[in-house]
């Protein structure tokens, strides 16, 4: 804890909007150097692993049905490119 308070003592002595200011900034640029680069879908593993899901209509039930075709949708869309418009 006394590090951390050694380390905040140079933004103290700052005026309050500029220490603000500084500690949002440093927040938001942790935040976009954890996210994860959008991959292609030649390189996603979901593209690579997975694929469109075939079923016989009458031997499934109608959420499966739905959860089966949810997941093709979005394959499709991910891995195809192939999304519905907005």
């Amino acid at each position: 804890m006394r590090r951390l308070l050694d380390w905040l003592l140079p933004v103290r002595l700052l005026p309050p909007a500029t220490a603000m200011i500084l500690i949002i900034g440093l927040g938001l640029s942790a935040c976009a150097t954890a996210s994860a680069p959008i991959a292609s879908p030649e390189g996603d593993p979901f593209c690579q692993h997975d694929g469109p899901i075939f079923y016989d209509s009458s031997a499934v039930t109608a959420g499966t049905a739905e959860q089966i075709d949810r997941h093709n949708r979005v394959w499709v869309c991910m891995c195809e490119d192939d999304c519905p418009p907005e």
